[in-house]
């Protein structure tokens, strides 16, 4: 699972949850970019502040996008407004192979020429 590396990459603690915040097509879906928290717990059960930084992708040629809130609303009688990452596998840019997202709302697979996560003014791209 590429969690890690965006843990090494940003300079995290590790043992956080990923969530997606909100998801945004832009140019009808040439580019995604997905507004995500990382947030870790204490010892004594305090959470931490959230990270917040975007995960980007640009040039997208193909996207597969199931959804799963009904299950939620079905099951919970409620949809959160954020989507819990279960797995996340980068996958490889140039359109070589798909980028893969498993939550507990909706799972994703996108063809992408450039893959980047914006941290503030920082950029730092997982290709």
């Amino acid at each position: 699972m590429d969690r890690q590396r965006i843990i090494e990459k940003l300079g995290l603690v590790s043992d956080g949850a990923f969530r997606v915040m909100d998801m945004h097509m832009v140019d009808w879906g040439r580019h995604i970019i997905f507004a995500c928290e990382y947030q870790t717990v204490t010892l004594d059960g305090i959470p931490d502040d959230p990270i917040m930084f975007n995960m980007v992708l640009r040039d997208c040629r193909e996207i597969k996008y199931r959804v799963y809130a009904h299950i939620a609303a079905h099951e919970q009688g409620i949809v959160t407004k954020s989507a819990d990452m279960a797995e996340l596998n980068f996958g490889k840019g140039n359109h070589r192979k798909d980028m893969h997202m498993l939550t507990n709302h909706f799972s994703i697979s996108v063809s992408y020429g450039e893959f980047v996560i914006e941290r503030g003014e920082l950029s730092f791209d997982f290709n």
